[in-house]
């Protein structure tokens, strides 16, 4: 099931308070754009040229507005997100449309940030950091977080949510519908059924004998040398040969194959167990 076949749980779009937050934030940066252009080349106007200076200002910081105030009212149109169980997918961009699928499996953080101008106008940034752009996104002036979700009223609301639906996906193993109620969903009970297993694994060696150790001493061969011969550890021939361990029948194949005898010659059942 990919992003675009799954049920939508959350939607939501940027509030339309991010156009004038941003045609101000615009006259600012347009002023100190203009401001820093003069100091740069060291210009200091003349009296004559004081006007000139004034005019070129004032043109910069409302040419900057203007062209904030065009493109802002796109970009909250085409910017919208989407919560499903298993994505956040993010619409954005006026000239060039982008689409963002960020699986929760990847979100390593999530952070709500509201600034001087957020506040005046009730507004927040969600900042959802994933792995491998987190360490970019954190620095100052570095690129974006790969999920930015701008113009949020209530970032209580989709923070919950999403903290939600990413410890759901995490934490819980995700079984099959198919496999529900035939395998555990728990994983300590789960962990707890792999001992059990192993255990009952080793006491079955208490039922048959071997002689591994017998014939790998008339071969001069070290348990080093056997297990690396059938692809197993040392400890794996150790625990064969004190018969508190039965090897699966691939191994038996593999240990009868490099002995040159039948496996049945290598193991035996103990008749003086029940």
């Amino acid at each position: 099931m990919n992003a675009e076949t799954e049920a939508i749980k959350e939607s939501g779009k940027a509030d339309p308070a991010i156009v004038p937050k941003s045609i101000i934030k615009s006259f600012f940066i347009g002023g100190m754009i203009a401001l820093c252009s003069v100091t740069w080349l060291g210009i200091i106007p003349e009296p004559g040229m004081l006007l000139w200076s004034i005019i070129s200002t004032v043109m910069v910081i409302v040419g900057a507005m203007i062209a904030t105030a065009a493109y802002m009212p796109a970009f909250v149109r085409n910017f919208s997100y989407d919560l499903s169980d298993r994505f956040i997918v993010i619409n954005r961009g006026v000239i060039t449309k982008q689409k963002t699928t960020i699986p929760f499996s990847r979100i390593q953080n999530v952070s709500v940030i509201q600034g001087p101008l957020d506040r005046r106008f009730g507004i927040y940034t969600v900042k959802i950091e994933t792995a491998g752009f987190s360490a970019a996104g954190g620095s100052q002036g570095g690129p974006q977080p790969e999920g930015l979700l701008v113009g949020i009223k209530d970032p209580k609301r989709l923070e919950s949510i999403i903290d939600e639906l990413v410890h759901q996906y995490t934490q819980k193993p995700m079984v099959p519908e198919n496999l529900k109620g035939k395998v555990f969903e728990e994983t300590d009970l789960a962990f707890d059924q792999f001992i059990a297993t192993i255990m009952s694994k080793m006491q079955e060696g208490d039922q048959v004998k071997n002689k591994v150790k017998e014939l790998r001493a008339a071969r001069n061969m070290s348990q080093e040398q056997l297990a690396e011969k059938v692809g197993v550890t040392r400890q794996t021939i150790l625990y064969l040969e004190k018969g508190t361990y039965n090897p699966s029948l691939k191994l038996a194949m593999k240990i009868a194959q490099v002995f040159d005898v039948k496996v049945e010659a290598l193991f035996e059942l103990d008749e003086s167990d029940g």
